[in-house]
């Protein structure tokens, strides 16, 4: 049931998901299988665990979102070894726990952990660009490398990054299993 102005309606009523798809094909997405209930009331969603299949692993979400003040959203979001391709030359394997909500200080915020089972980075190198690369990078000053990010929303971020082994850097000068145990916080 639907209530009040266009621009702002008031939504009421349940709704369910069984047999769900959906694919977005130019960024490599593929949900599938997917189960689940939502409760709309108060111009919010509130999602009753949705999961199902999503690139080859599993995944299920729960929480409230609010689609006219998405930062108000609180999401809970788990994935298990999805599949995910960014880049011609990228592959890898994801498992993650993620949280998203308002801090205490009513910043919006992502936390949690993200897990890489697996992945291969293939990279041709030639030393000419491997150094041209270092002088861009060092060059830059603080304020030059930060200037591009003014267009990302202000999230705070606080995410424990870790690949324990199977995460291959493959290149025609060298090849390496990397580790990574990193924390994302900002």
């Amino acid at each position: 049931r639907a209530t009040g102005p266009l621009e702002l309606p008031d939504i009421t009523g349940q709704a369910m998901i069984s047999g769900g798809r959906v694919g977005v094909e130019a960024a490599g997405l593929e949900f599938g299988e997917a189960e689940g209930s939502f409760a709309l009331a108060d111009r919010t969603v509130t999602i009753n665990a949705l999961q199902g299949v999503f690139n080859g692993g599993r995944f299920s979400i729960g929480g409230m979102i609010d689609p006219f003040a998405f930062s108000r959203s609180k999401i809970d979001a788990h994935i298990s070894r999805a599949l995910l391709d960014p880049t011609q030359n990228i592959s890898l394997e994801v498992s993650s726990d993620l949280d998203f909500r308002l801090s205490e200080e009513g910043v919006p915020a992502l936390s949690g952990s993200v897990r890489l089972d697996g992945g291969e980075l293939q990279k041709n190198f030639s030393l000419a660009s491997v150094l041209q690369t270092f002088g861009e990078y060092f060059g830059r000053t603080v304020r030059e490398a930060s200037a591009g990010s003014s267009s990302l929303p202000a999230v705070d971020l606080d995410l424990k990054v870790t690949a324990p082994k199977n995460l291959f850097l493959v290149s025609n000068l060298f090849g390496a299993e990397l580790k990574a145990d990193l924390d994302v916080q900002g």
